[in-house]
């Protein structure tokens, strides 16, 4: 799981902030170029995993990317794996009324096409069940069939 291009970016203008603000904290960043945000990004997202989750205010976040360039010895763990956790954020998205009419016509449309493809599967269920009984029911015949012929006489024995 890596962060996303929002995360990325508004970490990213966190850090130009503080550095614009922070002439010693500039001066620590310049030092370390090989810390970059995405690296700062993949330590929130492991730190936020090792305390267990929960909920933060922007300004713990914030401080931990803060943190990371702050400490010498703190590196890029890498991307967290998917198995690990699940981040979710408090994106508040707005939306026009246009914009909910389509994604309601869309939704139903969806939802439309998603009940017609299960009536479809379902008649060709019943379609195949009604051919799996005649041919059961065709076998048994042929088996009366053939057991009546073998108990009937034959006039040349």
């Amino acid at each position: 799981m890596k962060a996303t291009k929002d995360f990325i970016e508004t970490i990213g203008r966190f850090l130009e902030t503080e550095r614009s603000e922070d002439p010693a904290f500039n001066e620590k960043c310049e030092r370390h170029p090989e810390k970059t945000v995405e690296g700062c990004c993949n330590f929130i997202l492991h730190e936020v995993y090792k305390q267990g989750g929960g909920g933060y205010t922007d300004a713990e976040i914030f401080g931990m990317a803060r943190h990371f360039y702050d400490e010498e010895g703190l590196k890029d763990p890498g991307e967290l794996r998917a198995s690990m956790g699940k981040v979710v954020t408090n994106h508040h998205v707005e939306i026009s009324d246009e914009e909910k009419a389509e994604l309601k016509a869309r939704a139903l449309r969806d939802f439309e096409k998603e009940i017609r493809a299960k009536a479809a599967a379902d008649a060709r269920a019943q379609a195949e069940a009604e051919k799996a009984r005649r041919r059961k029911k065709e076998e048994e015949r042929r088996a009366r069939l053939e057991a009546q012929e073998a108990r009937q006489l034959s006039l040349f024995d």
